[in-house]
């Protein structure tokens, strides 16, 4: 555990790559009736906020922006003490996609209502590995997952250009709703409740397993529906 000389101190990782986020991020906190900035460190690990000794709150309303469009904007309640919290920023589908990722993309629609489902999570598991991604305030969603690499035998057998992988999907939905227009954000430690992804329109038939493309992006759709996946 990192300690600074702070009343709060926080640090941001890539849930897509794992690495720690230096730049590009807006971090305020709300402290009673006052909104104020927090300090980024020289090198990038962390951002802090000084409070006047014995008025901190119990809880300090965090929110985060990155200037770039590379994260969802993010919130969390955070309590101030002396260890630096640490808090995953998710891909927002405007994030160009680093070299060595697969892209996994969809619109994630509600099938009753036909809306989009903002803030829902997809789970994505490639070569028995799950990454998870979260829709924007359109219900657009951006999963980053790395390459997986053949077995020696398949890599010397099949062009690079014509590999693919079966590829399974999971949908959840935040248990509190989210603001779909320019209030929306993501909460750090929400609760989500597992929906299924429905194959077609109508029935109770589940997406299949999927097929990703060596080079080529995943867009995934419903069948029967021009661009939407539709959570049952």
């Amino acid at each position: 555990t990192v300690t600074l000389r702070s009343a709060l101190a926080v640090g941001f990782t890539d849930s897509a790559t794992g690495r720690r986020v230096r730049d590009g991020l807006d971090v305020t906190a709300r402290v009673g009736r006052r909104e104020t900035a927090l300090v980024r460190s020289l090198d990038g690990a962390g951002w802090s906020l000084h409070l006047t000794r014995g008025r901190a709150p119990a809880l300090i309303d965090l929110r985060v922006a990155d200037r770039d469009r590379r994260f969802l904007p993010l919130r969390a309640d955070l309590t101030p003490g002396g260890a630096l919290s640490e808090l995953d920023v998710a891909s927002a589908p405007t994030r160009p996609v680093p070299a060595g990722y697969a892209e996994v993309r969809a619109t994630m629609v509600d099938r009753a209502a036909r809306t989009p489902l903002p803030g829902a999570r997809l789970e994505v598991t490639l070569d028995g590995r799950t990454v998870t991604g979260h829709a924007d305030r359109s219900g657009e969603v951006l999963v980053l997952l790395p390459w997986p690499r053949p077995p020696a035998a398949a890599a010397a057998a099949t062009p690079p250009s014509a590999r693919t992988w079966d590829v399974t999907v999971k949908a959840f939905v935040p248990r509190d709703p989210v603001p779909a227009g320019e209030d929306f954000t993501l909460a750090a430690g929400a609760a989500y409740d597992a929906r299924r992804i429905a194959r077609r329109p109508s029935g109770t038939a589940a997406l299949p397993a999927q097929t990703l493309h060596a080079g080529r992006p995943l867009v995934l759709k419903s069948e029967g529906d021009a661009h939407a996946l539709l959570i049952a």
